[in-house]
């Protein structure tokens, strides 16, 4: 199964869609228009509506007026009701989704949602280029290269895979690096507008990261010219504070 969060008829699924093809019946469930940066958002307060876009031998298509989240779980409670997917990949994103990328993606939520069911998921996202364009045929080479190996990774419950392919030319990607996500800070710009009525508005753009600096993280290699892999568990305890938070409850017992 596939799903993003750039929409139904984004260039990107539809190359993933093509690809995947190759290795059995595709379903596409994804939303009707673009809902980037919807993380793992849902619609509790209107209803859905979905709709059936094509039927094909190996491919059927389609959308919901919900976020990438309400599109994992509309169509695995009512397509997959019975047996669920071997596999649910979300993507092609067009950008990449490194370090702090995480927390926003619609992309990355889709993939999460999966994981949640138990099913095993990747996202993928291609970097843009020096002119923030990215060229989907070259992404199309590097995928269906890449996905051989992916499909062979046994991915644990409650993990997801967050692959970024850089926008070059096949022949120019320069390996596979497994590597850290760089969370970093990252910065927002806010420009000042007014609406109709004279009221102050605010529009988010030119969105910006500060790296690490690190050497071995996402944002460092995607740039340059690697494809990265990096693993994300789903589990968010914080595990390694809980002897700390016992300790300190603890003493207040006493």
């Amino acid at each position: 199964m596939i799903s993003n969060d750039d929409g139904v008829n984004a260039e990107g699924i539809k190359v993933i869609a093509k690809v995947m093809q190759a290795y059995g019946h595709v379903t596409v469930v994804a939303p009707d228009r673009e809902r980037s940066g919807h993380s793992h958002s849902i619609t509790t307060k209107l209803p859905l509506r979905a709709s059936k876009l094509s039927e094909e031998s190996n491919l059927s298509v389609y959308s919901l007026d919900g976020t990438p989240v309400d599109c994992i779980k509309w169509a695995l409670e009512r397509l997959y009701s019975d047996s669920y997917p071997d596999i649910v990949i979300s993507g092609i994103n067009k950008g990449a989704n490194v370090g702090q990328d995480i927390f926003y993606s619609g992309t990355i939520g889709a993939a999460r949602e999966a994981s949640l069911y138990g099913i095993p998921a990747i996202s993928i996202s291609a970097g843009r280029d020096k002119n923030e364009k990215v060229d989907f045929a070259w992404i199309e080479a590097s995928i269906e290269a890449l996905m051989p190996i992916l499909l062979n990774i046994d991915i644990p419950q409650n993990h997801i895979l967050n692959v970024n392919i850089p926008s070059v030319l096949p022949s120019e990607v320069k390996g596979v690096k497994v590597v850290e996500m760089d969370i970093a800070h990252k910065r927002f710009d806010f420009k000042d507008y007014a609406d109709t009525k004279g009221h102050p508005v605010y529009w988010m753009n030119s969105l910006y990261q500060t790296s690490t600096g690190s050497t071995q993280s996402d944002h460092f290699y995607v740039k340059e010219g690697y494809v990265t892999v990096s693993p994300i568990n789903v589990s968010t305890s914080a595990r390694e504070m809980l002897s700390q938070l016992n300790e300190i409850f603890n003493t207040m017992e006493e």
